[in-house]
């Protein structure tokens, strides 16, 4: 035995036969690649079956579009009902103000105002009399009453 003997991987009894483990042989060689290309296939296809099954998998809710959308349907009628009473209310509330705001309008008609005796004075030139400081004596003056207008001339201003 020598050192070279106690450091190798493996040891042969003559040159011959290691020359013989060295060298593989064609047909174990070829039966080693054709296994592991068998491996290689298996994996793969193993590989391929699992992407398929997941494909499946995650496309299964897309198959059927509505029932995508089902979740959110009742979710829209109930937002549908509540906008429907809102506008309503809302709506409710908006001729409620224009009938309190019609009352205060009608309180402050100038025909309301005549119908509770008073009068509105009007110059020949058609302008509102607003003060006694307009007038003088002589001058005519129309006055419009509820029920219609009267001619006048000042006496005494």
């Amino acid at each position: 035995f020598t050192i070279a003997d106690f450091v190798a991987d493996r040891r042969a009894p003559t040159p011959s036969a290691a020359a013989e483990i060295a060298v593989f042989e064609y047909d174990d060689a070829q039966e080693e690649v054709l296994y592991a290309f068998r491996r290689m296939a298996d994996l793969t296809q193993a590989h391929l079956m699992r992407a398929k099954n997941d494909l499946l998998r995650l496309s299964a809710p897309f198959t059927d579009p509505l029932s995508l959308v089902k979740p959110y349907e009742q979710r829209r009628e109930k937002l549908t009902v509540r906008l429907l009473a809102a506008e309503e209310k809302g709506w409710e509330k908006r001729q409620s103000d224009l009938t309190l705001l019609a009352g205060k309008l009608d309180t402050l008609s100038p025909l309301k105002v005549l119908k509770r005796g008073y009068a509105v004075a009007k110059n020949t030139a058609g302008h509102t009399v607003k003060s006694v400081t307009e007038v003088r004596e002589g001058d005519r003056l129309s006055l419009t009453l509820s029920d219609g207008t009267i001619l006048t001339e000042v006496v005494k201003s």
